[in-house]
Parts: C-alpha cells; structure tokens; sequence
C-alpha cells in the first residue's frame, strides 16, 4: 500500500471502477445465459411433444403391421385352400379321355333333357370348362341345342335325338 492519499484515493477509485464493470459484464453475461437456458428449454419441450408424437405415430403403425400381417397370413392359408381345390379340381378331369368325358355328358343329357352346365358339371364331375367345351362341339354339330330357360340365365342344354 501506498502512503499517498492520492494514489490510495486513485487505487480504491479504480478498485470501484473494476468491480462497477465486471458487474455490467456479468449482468450482461447472466443475461445472455438466462436467454439460451429459455431457448434450451423451449427447444427441450418442442422436442418432447416430438417425441410423443412420434411414438403416438409408432403405435399406430405397429398396429397396422400387425393387422396386415394377420391379412397376409389369412391369404396365405386361404391361397393354400385355393390351390389344394384347384389341384383337386385339375386332376379330377385329367385322367379321363374326351371320349369318357362325352359318354359321361351325353348319358346324363339323355337321362335329364333341359339340364343347365352346372347341373351337368355337378352331375358328371367334369369341370364347367370342359362340360362347356363339349356342348360348343355338339352344337357346332348339330347335336345339341341350348335354349336361356333357367331361371339363374344359365342356358338348359338338351341333345337332339335322330332316328
């Protein structure tokens, strides 16, 4: 310490001066942290609400995998079935001739005159194609006749009987 009441005068002003402006810096500084602690959390919140609607949006989404993957699985099984009767269906044609196929139809057709395709496919076991296939032939050869006199608009198919 100096003797001199002027440079201890001096020493204490600048003493006061120092602490004066590290108190504006300070405050100003405090300032600027409250600023980013309000901007930090109102970023937090933003974030937040993001975070619930993202997992609101994540729920509903594994709810609809699920439920399309219990569609996938049904299809599945039911494509399974599908196939099974169509195979089943293939094969219960296949192995008889176009000649045993017609004996079959034209047996029927002379027991039941007026028979509709499903009558005779559901009657014979020879499948809708094929039953189909069979009456075009006769009628291009004349020895069948089709008239639309079912009730469900399937034509009735009777054969043409020659002395």
């Amino acid at each position: 310490m100096t003797l001199n009441p002027i440079t201890a005068l001096s020493e204490q002003l600048q003493k006061l001066i120092n602490e004066h402006g590290s108190a504006d810096i300070l405050r100003d500084h405090l300032a600027l942290f409250k600023d980013q602690v309000m901007l930090l959390e109102k970023k937090s919140i933003d974030l937040e609400m993001k975070l619930v609607l993202s997992e609101n949006e994540k729920s509903v989404l594994r709810s609809k995998v699920q439920e399309l993957e219990t569609k996938i699985q049904q299809f599945a099984k039911d494509n399974d079935e599908l196939r099974g009767k169509v195979q089943n269906y293939e094969k219960s044609n296949h192995n008889l001739s176009f000649h045993e196929i017609e004996q079959k139809i034209t047996l029927y057709l002379k027991n039941n005159p007026k028979s509709s395709i499903k009558q005779i496919s559901a009657s014979t076991g020879v499948n809708i194609p094929k039953v189909r296939e069979l009456l075009e032939l006769y009628r291009c050869s004349g020895g069948a006749s089709s008239t639309l006199e079912s009730p469900d608009g399937d034509s009735l198919w009777s054969l043409k009987i020659y002395p």
